[in-house]
């Protein structure tokens, strides 16, 4: 297995997945006592392993019965997909560069209960595509 796999879908007993299980429930309480509908995984520095946080807690939930969604916001270095297995096209980048209507990005039933709004790899950096112009 991959160091970006999604535990909880490969392997129910093992301590890793009982420790998203442990998440999944903590996590709930909070979200139920707050009227919480989002959750959101970030950190100070690239490769903590958010992606692979976000992933396993979303497949949790899912494989729990709950309808959810995983957002990849990362445009730099986009890994929600990779965590799926899933190649991609194009993303959440459309939606922010191109005006492009989120609902035919989003990948349905990733796993049952589960969708996915991808976010593809931009190349160098967005003004790399949009340059700005600075005038003084």
């Amino acid at each position: 297995m991959s160091k970006r796999g999604i535990f909880f879908v490969t392997d129910e007993r093992s301590e890793i997945t009982e420790a998203f299980r442990t998440l999944r429930t903590n996590l709930s309480f909070l979200r139920e006592k707050n009227n919480g509908k989002v959750v959101l995984f970030t950190s100070s520095i690239p490769a903590e392993g958010k992606s692979t946080v976000a992933s396993n807690y979303a497949a949790s939930l899912a494989i729990a019965g709950r309808k959810t969604l995983i957002i990849d916001c990362d445009i730099r270095r986009p890994r929600a997909h990779e965590s799926f297995g899933i190649k991609i096209e194009k993303g959440l980048e459309c939606v922010l560069i191109d005006d492009t209507p989120v609902d035919g990005l989003i990948m349905k039933d990733v796993l049952p209960n589960l969708d996915l709004l991808p976010t593809k790899n931009l190349k160098n950096n967005v003004t790399d595509l949009y340059p700005v112009k600075y005038s003084i």
